[in-house]
């Protein structure tokens, strides 16, 4: 994608997963929705792959919808999962791919260790229905929660993550995620640039310096899991450090029944001016 420093004055939702990862929609339908939200820019981020994004690229171009390629590294630091954002890569460079396809088995092989343990504590569920909710088999936590909800084991998707499937409940395998300077260097190769997920979500202490020094470029200010003051902090903090300022929904299309996604879909407010400093940046 070519560099744009004009002001585009669009409702945009930067942060969403498809059935790819651990959304509910495919690309084709998220692009659907997207334009019944009136959304004018929409990355595809889903988690650990950037399979979709050719796909979504292609269905965004057909109804008018400016499109960034974006992908969402599961990535670790000090013990701590931290989820690192990139955008305006190239989803065909081959460390791309080579990284997509090794979480693609890895994934699959943590979530089968996950659903044995699951059946351990004596909640029958076959593999077929972990992967019958992953449309192209990238699995992941949420499919089997999906899967724990269907067989009416837990009352919600929530409920199986509190009660089985968090870090710490019985059911938690960990994975050996890459550090956040791999996930750094990993899409600046690929030509894009990188964004931290939900801050306020993690310690990140006195780490920010580092990445920043490595080359992070910006944080997610506005994200749903954030309160008012969270906000207040990361905004100085990009100002200290001179960081782009993001904002998004992290949507998956699970917050609603789909009749009532679109007064979800694009309503976290991101504004113009965070918006021309983040397309002046994308180098693809």
């Amino acid at each position: 994608m070519s560099k744009n420093t004009q002001t585009p004055n669009l409702i945009a939702e930067i942060h969403t997963h498809s059935t790819v990862s651990d959304g509910a929609l495919s690309p084709q339908r998220l692009a659907e929705l997207m334009q019944r939200c009136g959304v004018g820019l929409w990355a595809l981020t889903d988690h650990d792959t950037s399979e979709g994004c050719i796909e979504a690229a292609a269905a965004a171009k057909e109804r008018g919808i400016r499109f960034i390629s974006g992908i969402e590294i599961s990535a670790k630091s000090r013990g701590q999962s931290i989820h690192v954002l990139g955008y305006g890569f190239d989803p065909n460079h081959r460390a791309m791919i080579a990284y997509s396809e090794h979480m693609n088995a890895a994934r699959a092989d943590r979530m089968e260790a996950m659903r044995r343990r699951i059946c351990e504590l004596g909640f029958e569920i076959h593999p077929e229905e972990v992967t019958s909710f992953s449309e192209r088999g990238n699995l992941g936590r949420p499919h089997i929660a999906r899967a724990m909800h269907a067989r009416g084991y837990v009352d919600s998707v929530q409920q199986a993550f509190d009660l089985y499937l968090a870090d710490g409940r019985p059911a938690y395998v960990g994975m050996d995620w890459i550090g956040v300077d791999d996930a750094i260097d990993l899409l600046h190769d690929a030509g894009g640039i990188v964004i931290l997920a939900h801050p306020a979500r993690y310690d990140i202490g006195g780490q920010l310096a580092g990445w920043v020094e490595r080359g992070l470029e910006g944080l997610e200010v506005r994200h749903p899991a954030h309160e008012l003051l969270d906000e207040a902090r990361l905004i100085a903090r990009c100002d200290r450090f001179g960081l782009l300022k993001t904002a998004s929904s992290d949507f998956h299309g699970t917050e609603a029944p789909l009749e009532e996604l679109p007064g979800i879909c694009g309503r976290v407010n991101f504004p113009v001016a965070w918006q021309e400093a983040f397309l002046a940046a994308l180098r693809y």
